[in-house]
């Protein structure tokens, strides 16, 4: 299960893929999110920006 010491999605999405001993393609499965994307989001490349009113 996911320890609640990790801080973003990013950590909880490696850790659980981890521990699941899942690949990126495996995960891409899964989800219907691309590998590329998936790993863009464990590195903490993704961010998205909101404008504020």
């Amino acid at each position: 299960m996911v320890d609640i010491k990790y801080k973003t999605i990013s950590d909880i999405i490696s850790q659980l893929r981890k521990e699941k001993n899942l690949t990126y393609a495996e995960l891409e499965e899964l989800t219907g999110v691309s590998r590329s994307v998936l790993n863009r989001i464990e590195r903490g490349e993704t961010k998205r920006l909101y404008k504020l009113n």
